[in-house]
């Protein structure tokens, strides 16, 4: 099944997702920043950024079948 056509309760990675993934990494990083562990503050981070880099390439990629299907 094609990702956009998928229905938004069953997409394995749809925006609540992401939200609450983003935000609680978010604030892990800041929760081991604010206690002096910046190397664990970094490595959240780096998780949070891989989230952000997921998103980006489930969006590209919902977009390019939305492409591919109007042709």
């Amino acid at each position: 099944m094609k990702l956009s056509q998928t229905p938004y309760d069953e997409h394995p990675f749809n925006w609540e997702k992401y939200s609450r993934l983003y935000d609680a990494f978010n604030e892990v990083a800041d929760g081991f920043h604010d206690l002096g562990h910046v190397e664990l503050g970094q490595r959240a981070e780096q998780v949070r950024r891989a989230i952000s880099r997921l998103w980006d390439d489930v969006v590209v990629t919902e977009r390019t079948e939305q492409s591919s299907q109007k042709e």
